[in-house]
């Protein structure tokens, strides 16, 4: 989970987007993955999806560092 008093210029501008359900009460962080073989060649579309993740795990990396 991001810390919200550090994504808040991002929350207005729209870069970043609150995920909210209803029906749950509680927050949770969650943990993802993104795997591909060194030498896989990706198309454009999953190299734009690639590059698209490492741009978030930088961003989330920045936002969560001490």
């Amino acid at each position: 989970m991001l810390p919200e008093n550090k994504i808040t210029n991002e929350l207005k501008n729209g870069l970043l987007v609150k995920f909210e359900q209803d029906d749950v009460k509680t927050k949770f962080a969650l943990d993802y993955y993104a795997v591909k073989l060194k030498s896989q060649v990706l198309g454009a579309v999953a190299n734009q999806l690639w590059n698209s993740l490492l741009m978030v795990d930088k961003f989330c990396r920045v936002l969560i560092s001490p």
